[in-house]
């Protein structure tokens, strides 16, 4: 089990993960992602081109089997934040400590960069995650709702 940063020859087995990581959360959301291939190439090429995003993978035996996109926040208030925008494993690889490897090799570059804080979300029936996050030290800080509207026509 390794864990690496991305490179550019990477983007093929990226696109691949990456949908079937907007699959597995349009399940557990309830609602359909519209993503085309065109618009995860452009998400790629962009984490790799700025000092501010981040793309690590979990190999296993040279096969990339998941992924952990973060972020470093615009400095706010007293801290420096990063943000832990997806994390995904490929099913048959869960339970194995692919996504703890690649949570705790975030907040460890985070670290060397001088964030002092990482947030991420989590949706609430996504239980497996939860504790994954609590037995890392994550607490929950607050809680996000929505409500559904239907907007009239003009």
């Amino acid at each position: 089990m390794d864990i690496r940063m991305a490179k550019k020859t990477d983007f093929d087995y990226y696109k691949i993960l990456r949908l079937e990581g907007l699959n597995d959360y349009s399940q557990l959301a309830g609602e359909k992602l519209e993503v085309t291939p065109k618009r995860i190439k452009e998400e790629f090429y962009n984490i790799l081109k700025t000092n501010r995003r981040y793309l690590l993978f979990a190999i296993d035996n040279e096969s990339i089997v998941g992924y952990l996109i973060g972020s470093i926040l615009k400095a706010n208030y007293q801290h420096k934040r990063a943000y832990i925008d997806d994390l995904y494993i490929k099913k048959e690889y869960r339970r194995r400590g692919y996504a703890q490897k690649l949570m705790n090799r975030f907040i460890e570059l985070m670290k060397n960069k001088g964030i002092t804080k990482v947030q991420l979300g989590v949706r609430i029936n996504n239980k497996p995650a939860i504790s994954l996050y609590k037995k890392l030290g994550f607490k929950i800080k607050h809680y996000e709702m929505e409500k559904d509207i239907v907007s009239k026509a003009l």
